[in-house]
């Protein structure tokens, strides 16, 4: 009901505005009036998005998580490494350096040339 009141008083305040303009070309001293209408309909736009505030998260009533925190497959937890610096992992069937990006050398290396 808020954001509708504020939504209709920013309609009506535009529509009084446009009734009450006057038409005849601007003055060369006009630019000032200029930024501040820009400036005023910046505040109108900030407050109006501040009123839609809406949750990240998620909850979905009954979820359960298929592994308890901590108990994934003992697939998931085997890794190994052919060589100092990288990281291979079996049920995924590939291998990261130790900065964590993807080694396509060493994944066919290892799984591709078997």
């Amino acid at each position: 009901m808020r954001a509708f009141l504020l939504n209709l008083s920013v309609v009506g305040a535009i529509s009084a505005a446009l009734v009450l303009a006057d038409t005849r070309p601007a003055p060369a001293g006009a630019a000032g009036a200029a930024i501040a209408g820009g400036i005023v309909g910046l505040a109108v736009g900030a407050a109006l998005s501040r009123s839609q505030r809406h949750d990240t998260v998620i909850y979905v009533p009954g979820y359960q998580p298929p592994y308890p925190p901590g108990g994934y497959p003992y697939a998931w937890g085997k890794s190994f490494s052919p060589r100092p610096g990288v990281i291979c992992y079996q049920i995924q069937r590939a291998c990261y350096d130790v900065g964590g990006a993807y080694n396509p050398k060493w994944t066919a290396r290892t799984f591709m040339l078997q």
